[in-house]
């Protein structure tokens, strides 16, 4: 079977992330190919426009699946708009929970879900000996977004240094790094005592695993869609205003010294392993 999985161009890595593990877990019978109207079917990563993903879908007219990254964060957040498309996918696989947002908005839910996390690698994100001298680590393609603004300051508040997977922003606490490769990415985390999972209204935050994985804690907007997954882990603050975001983050930064323990690692490890989770995907994508 020859399957289309190529994801739509973007300047975030957890795209080809998945993508990858997607590759290394397949079925010896599937063949990955670049040509899409020559596959047999099409894995559709959803990230945005809903008009896009109609569009695709009746030009090729041909089998699809899902991955759906986000819902209330597209143009179109009610599931009303989206169970059609899901209806007739052979799988939609997201670490939201669709059906759970189905009932909220009156929608249908006989859509052939699979409610699974994303995964990482633990041969590359792992803790090595280093002093954990950034308070906090965090990612984004901005300044503004992601809560990056709010960590910065309540980090100047407390005169603590802040390690950041982005482009330069010419702060002075802040050390930036960006295009930068896998183990210098988990050798920065393991310089962390925390990291970043603040995405506004809804995520997932592979940076925030791959630093838990790193030994650092993660810290969380307090939303199910983040608890779910990381509840065990995790820190979780109200998602408030700016200023009160920055307050929360100041007094955890001052008064927060739990470490992340080898056992919990270990524990993360198998929850997040990426090989079961492609395999549960490709199990009910080809049924």
């Amino acid at each position: 079977m020859k399957v289309y999985l190529t994801p739509p161009k973007t300047k975030s890595k957890s795209l080809n992330r998945v993508v990858n593990a997607l590759i290394k877990y397949k079925p010896q019978h599937i063949k990955i190919i670049e040509n899409l109207e020559q596959s047999d079917i099409i894995i559709m990563h959803i990230v945005g426009r809903q008009d896009r993903v109609k569009k695709q879908i009746e030009r090729t007219q041909k089998p699809y699946a899902i991955i759906q990254y986000c819902l209330r964060s597209t143009l179109k957040p009610s599931t009303k708009d989206w169970v059609p498309i899901w209806e007739n996918a052979n799988v939609v696989w997201s670490y939201l929970n669709l059906k759970k947002s189905c009932i909220e908005d009156g929608s249908p839910t006989d859509f052939n879900f699979y409610h699974a996390p994303l995964g990482s690698d633990p041969n590359t994100f792992y803790p090595s000996k280093q002093n954990r001298d950034y308070v906090i680590a965090i990612s984004s393609l901005s300044y503004m977004t992601e809560s990056v603004r709010e960590a910065i300051v309540a980090a100047q508040r407390i005169r603590e240094r802040v390690f950041f997977l982005g482009p330069e922003l010419k702060k002075s606490n802040v050390d930036c790094l960006n295009d930068i490769s896998d183990s210098i990415l988990a050798n920065r985390y393991s310089q962390c005592r925390f990291v970043s999972g603040l995405r506004r209204t809804e995520g997932f935050e592979l940076p925030a695993l791959e630093g838990l994985l790193c030994g650092a804690k993660p810290i969380f907007f307090d939303r199910s869609h983040y608890k779910q997954w990381f509840s065990k882990w995790g820190i979780f603050i109200h998602e408030g205003t700016r200023e009160e975001v920055i307050d929360n983050l100041e007094i955890i930064f001052k008064s927060y010294s739990e470490s992340i323990t080898k056992d919990e690692i270990e524990e993360v490890k198998k929850k997040f392993d990426w090989e079961p989770i492609i395999e549960g995907f490709w199990n009910r994508c080809l049924l």
